[in-house]
């Protein structure tokens, strides 16, 4: 650290992370503090499929980061598993979903955001997460949610001078901010339960900030903002490798591999099953084709990874060297129709922006 179901939505993975990625969406904090969805600027989807895209950029954006927390503390086969279903969910999922968004618009759009959140962060979100966790005896939380309040003060003040100097108004985008790398290792929370739906939420802010600054970074390369682009991706490293891992450490989100895998296993298969299939019905009953595709793409993808993590868990074995045992994946995926509203497609390319393989 440098300074000292009405018609279900897609779901959040913690309370109020909701409320945390409006705040990094919308370039003022009255949607945030409604808890509303902010939507994107031209966007001619339907409020339910924008607050499902939404849910869904920030459940692919925090599965990278816990699946990449995931491979640092595992050892091979099990970490290059966990590295690559970690790449897929960044870059195809996120990187499809922030283009049907429409996440990123003009460098200005975007810094403008960015001020937002990084200020929200900053006066809101952390001193209320550092005053709680005092309370509840929680010293190094809230001692942490100090810091990461400071920092985001930084960010906030780089973005803040790179937008005035983007809309002409002197000086020079700054340099992006050092990154001190914290590895993320196996670890037991010991903090109060309010003090950890904190943690999980501001880990979910910072994971959502990470990938949303990359996409902002992509952005500017391609309007030839080479060291806009610098600014975003360096800040996106921060936000990943010193702020979630840090977050991570302290809330126990790494276990052992058995417990890692059943997490894991739980969540692709509700997304597979439930989440991703809800919200392509959704799409579809709005006529939203390509959007519906997307989701239903994204459910089969979920449901190999399902697959995956369960034949990697049949083939655990623990240091006594007893192997651990799964009778069956717990989901299969089903080919063909499914709730008569077409047959499974590859997301149509001219519908949302991005392409498979969006390379960050």
């Amino acid at each position: 650290m440098r300074r000292a179901r009405t018609g279900r939505r897609l779901r959040f993975t913690a309370l109020g992370a909701g409320a945390v990625m409006v705040a990094l969406l919308a370039p003022g904090g009255s949607a945030a503090a409604q808890g509303t969805v902010a939507p994107a600027p031209g966007s001619n989807l339907s409020q339910q499929t924008m607050g499902n895209l939404l849910a869904a950029l920030n459940g692919e954006s925090y599965a990278y980061a816990k699946y990449d927390a995931y491979r640092q503390v595992a050892t091979s086969p099990l970490a290059a598993l966990w590295g690559r279903t970690a790449d897929m969910e960044l870059r195809q999922h996120f990187a499809h979903f922030a283009g049907a968004y429409r996440l990123a618009g003009t460098d200005k759009a975007n810094l403008t955001a960015a001020v937002a959140g990084e200020a929200y962060e900053t006066t809101d979100m952390y001193p209320t997460f550092a005053r709680e966790a005092a309370a509840a005896g929680d010293q190094a939380a809230s001692r942490l949610f100090g810091e990461l309040a400071a920092d985001e003060a930084h960010h906030r003040a780089l973005f803040a001078q790179a937008l005035t100097a983007t809309n002409g108004g002197g000086g020079t985008v700054p340099a992006p901010p050092s990154v001190e790398p914290v590895k993320v290792v196996v670890n037991v929370a010991t903090v109060k339960p309010h003090t950890l739906q904190n943690l999980l939420t501001a880990m979910h802010g910072e994971a959502f900030a990470h990938a949303k600054y990359l996409t902002y970074a992509q952005a500017a390369r391609t309007h030839g903002a080479l060291k806009l682009s610098q600014l975003f991706a360096g800040t996106a490293k921060v936000e990943l490798r010193e702020h979630f891992a840090t977050e991570a450490n302290l809330a126990g989100l790494a276990g052992g591999a058995r417990a890692n895998l059943l997490v894991a296993i739980g969540g692709e298969t509700d997304e597979a099953k439930v989440v991703y299939p809800d919200a392509a019905q959704q799409a579809y009953l709005a006529n939203e084709t390509v959007v519906g595709n997307l989701f239903r793409q994204t459910a089969h993808d979920e449901a190999r990874h399902a697959a995956s993590f369960a034949s990697a868990l049949r083939h655990l074995t623990l240091p006594d060297g007893t192997a651990v045992q799964l009778s069956q994946s717990p989901y299969r995926h089903r080919s063909g129709p499914m709730d008569g509203t077409g047959p499974l497609a590859r997301p149509a390319l001219d519908g949302t922006g991005n392409r498979w393989g969006w390379g960050l």
